[in-house]
């Protein structure tokens, strides 16, 4: 526990340099404060900020985009803005409620866990360094998509993107270090606080399942089974409207699209790995948190209730006190979290993305006309490529061919049973076709 808290202390010295969170670390009180006056007008300014963000990033996508491809890449990016917006957006009151309970997790920080606790801990050791990764290969690309991609919306330099080099320079610098305020402030509620939360509910719950408080007797079952009771009740109050609800709407979506998107990158004949490869790493990242945060709340739903189901009592006022105990529920918005959520939610995206790859490669086998916006690239690569193999054999063979009956070649056959239209346009180069039936530009056989 004590690495953990170490892990979440560096976590806070980024939010402090960046003055976007709320909450810090203490070394005088030894405890986790509300940052004083001024900074948090400082981290008000940056929300209002965020809010005119996104605001520009919707214009830039709605007039800048050519493509179906460009609405979609500024939609994933222009998600994760305003997840973090949704998660921190505290204006006129501040919650200090989950300072409160980090502040009595630190108490438990010195306890000693058996094996199934320890590899918790570590599991969420080894995701909030993963996340400190995340932050500056988040920063870097931001910053190189403004640089050498500087027309691609809904970047801040998309609207005025003919600019030297020293402009692109300058946008590039300030692209990054909104970038890293970003996903900095998003990770504070969405990590910091719901996963470290979930978790320790969930090495609380452990000894429930370990037979560790069958034995005592009645009262004190009840009295630890209570505590429990109430630090569900404080950490539901502190994420379920906002910040737990944002997260289950949004991270299994982005899991969905990141994880899409880098297998069509590995599939495609684009060298560039490195993108393929940073859409990996965003792909598993969102998959650990999403397993990690779903699979935290089922736990403690499933340890309790078979807590509850091995009671046994002789008094009647003990039997009647167990049937008044609930088994604890993470909450998000009006639905909780059971033991087969996580199950349910990997195979219903897994589907999803499952479905999306067979239906892209449909189309793009058949190059329909109007396809999703992924295949659209794809799709008209293909339909360019059968243009140009249709091109050299009319040109080669069809067109080239003896005089028909008329003396004016294929091209003047009337469009009857004989054939169909040629599925491109291209200059007929052996007559204006018979009695000008045939449109100058029309090719059949």
């Amino acid at each position: 526990m004590d690495n953990l808290f170490q892990i979440i202390k560096r976590h806070l010295k980024y939010g402090d340099f960046l003055n976007c969170n709320y909450g810090t670390w203490s070394e005088k009180t030894d405890r986790f404060i509300l940052r004083p006056g001024r900074h948090s007008l400082l981290v008000k300014a940056s929300i209002i900020f965020n809010v005119f963000q996104v605001l520009y990033q919707i214009y830039a996508i709605v007039t800048i985009s050519k493509s179906w491809v460009e609405v979609g890449e500024g939609l994933g990016v222009m998600t994760i803005y305003i997840t973090a917006g949704v998660q921190r957006f505290e204006i006129f009151s501040v919650d200090q409620d989950p300072f409160k309970i980090l502040n009595y997790m630190h108490l438990c920080k010195d306890f000693k866990y058996n094996r199934s606790q320890n590899v918790i801990l570590r599991c969420i050791c080894v995701f909030l360094n993963l996340l400190e990764v995340s932050y500056w290969l988040w920063t870097f690309f931001m910053g190189a998509l403004s640089l050498f991609a500087p027309c691609k919306p809904p970047l801040l330099t998309s609207p005025f993107c003919q600019g030297n080099l020293t402009r692109r320079l300058g946008f590039s610098l300030v692209e990054s270090i909104s970038a890293f305020h970003t996903i900095v402030s998003g990770s504070y509620h969405g990590v910091l606080h719901m996963l470290t939360f979930f978790c320790f509910l969930w090495i609380a719950c452990v000894p429930l399942g370990q037979n560790r408080v069958i034995y005592t007797s009645p009262m004190q079952r009840f009295y630890t089974f209570r505590k429990f009771l109430v630090l569900e009740k404080w950490i539901n109050s502190c994420m379920r409207r906002r910040v737990f609800l944002t997260i289950a709407l949004v991270v299994p979506n982005m899991q969905i699209l990141f994880g899409f998107m880098s297998i069509k990158f590995f599939r495609s004949d684009n060298q560039d790995m490195s993108k393929a490869a940073v859409l990996l790493y965003m792909y598993c990242a969102c998959s650990i948190f999403t397993m990690l945060t779903f699979t935290s709340a089922a736990k403690v739903n499933t340890l309790t209730k078979d807590w509850l189901k091995k009671q046994n009592f002789d008094r009647t006022h003990d039997r009647k006190v167990l049937k008044s105990l609930m088994p604890l529920k993470v909450e998000f918005g009006n639905n909780f979290v059971e033991s087969l959520t996580p199950l349910l939610i990997q195979e219903f995206y897994g589907l999803i993305r499952l479905g999306n790859l067979i239906v892209c490669s449909n189309l793009f086998e058949k190059g329909v006309d109007d396809p999703p916006f992924i295949c659209e690239g794809q799709v008209a690569q293909k339909r360019e490529q059968k243009l140009e193999v249709s091109r050299a054999w009319a040109l080669s063979g069809l067109a080239r061919a003896h005089p028909g009956p008329l003396g004016f070649g294929w091209a003047g056959l009337p469009r009857t049973g004989l054939g169909r239209a040629w599925p491109f346009e291209e200059p007929n180069l052996v007559g204006p076709g018979l009695g000008g039936l045939l449109p100058s530009r029309a090719w059949a056989f």
